[in-house]
């Protein structure tokens, strides 16, 4: 209930400041404006940049209810369990919200009686608002430019040099790290998955939104590779899991895709049999997705450890076959030993 209480309050506060914002900057009345190009245009840029500002502050929310009411055994557990809800709110908020409109009980009462009105759905609603979607692509070039300069780093620096009267290395400490809600690793990869699963789901529809795309994950390549390496400070990892879950969002991404083809297929073509045809991607996607799951990714046995070609050649860098056929004490056989532990004349 917070959750859809949450999606249909931000709706609310793009849809009136954005109105509010027409009005002042056009003049005129809001229905007026809604007719002309200027209103169109700037309506349509509007949206996007007071959605990319409202959900900039959705992360901080999350991890505010994960610190308060979870056990967390890092902020790398925090940063993973932002990105699995955090992506969940983008893809309802985002992409099905158009189908969802603005009354949810109805849509649910709707989906419960005739499931195939989802299908239906997304195929009326969707294809209607692809050039939203480019300009929303459009929109996060700005936000990533905006990154790479590091406003926020910056004013703390300035501050804590000019006006404390820190020492400069003193002060670049005091402004590190960045904002860990919004430009953690796992709100990141939220948005970075958001934007390819808006590529997947409309690629058909609006060809164009590929291109944008991938100037996107260019953009992104160049701006958080300087970032990552040169700039921000090393983040914990958790051996994988952000990795996995990027894959996880983007095959969530194929199965809109598929839905979307298949309502657009039966309500414009003139028979069933497309659909149903497009409805047969439902199997493959199911088998790859029940393997991905089936895959124990997070963990290795100490039988497969000790068969990996990486702990044979181990065992050759080291000069020994097996330990098994090494004698205790023999020489020929290496051993560690710690460094703290040895007398105080062999440790230097």
């Amino acid at each position: 209930m917070f959750f859809l209480t949450l999606v249909l309050t931000v709706a609310y506060i793009v849809k009136r400041f954005n109105d509010y914002i027409l009005v002042h900057v056009c003049g005129g009345t809001l229905e007026s404006l809604h007719a002309s190009a200027r209103g169109i245009a700037l309506d349509g840029y509007l949206s996007s940049l007071v959605l990319t500002f409202v959900m900039s502050l959705v992360p901080t929310v999350l991890l505010l209810i994960f610190r308060s009411f979870f056990s967390l055994k890092s902020s790398a557990f925090a940063q993973a369990k932002l990105q699995n809800w955090y992506f969940l709110f983008l893809i309802i908020f985002v992409i099905l919200v158009t189908a969802i409109q603005n009354d949810v009980s109805h849509f649910a009462r709707g989906v419960l009686q005739t499931p195939s009105l989802v299908f239906a759905r997304l195929a009326i609603c969707l294809p209607s608002t692809t050039h939203f979607y480019l300009n929303f692509v459009c929109i996060q070039y700005v936000d990533h430019i905006k990154n790479l300069l590091r406003p926020v780093n910056l004013f703390y620096f300035c501050y804590s040099r000019f006006v404390q009267g820190f020492a400069e290395d003193e002060a670049k400490k005091w402004s590190e790290p960045e904002d860990q809600d919004y430009h953690g690793i796992g709100s990141r990869c939220a948005r970075f998955s958001l934007i390819m699963v808006l590529a997947i789901t409309l690629c058909t529809i609006s060809p164009l939104i590929g291109l944008l795309v991938i100037i996107y994950f260019i953009l992104c390549r160049a701006v958080y590779g300087f970032l990552i390496v040169f700039s921000e400070t090393q983040k914990p990892d958790l051996g994988g899991v952000f990795w996995v879950a990027l894959l996880r969002d983007v095959s969530l991404g194929s199965l809109i895709f598929i839905t979307l083809m298949i309502g657009v297929l039966y309500e414009r073509a003139a028979t069933g049999w497309p659909a149903l045809l497009a409805a047969g991607s439902f199997i493959p996607w199911t088998a790859g997705h029940l393997r991905r799951e089936s895959l124990n990714w997070s963990s290795l046995s100490v039988a497969r450890i000790s068969m990996s070609e990486e702990h044979e050649n181990m065992k050759e860098a080291l000069g020994s076959a097996s330990t098994a056929d090494q004698a205790p004490g023999d020489a020929s056989c290496p051993a560690y030993r710690q460094v703290e532990l040895m007398p105080q004349e062999e440790s230097y």
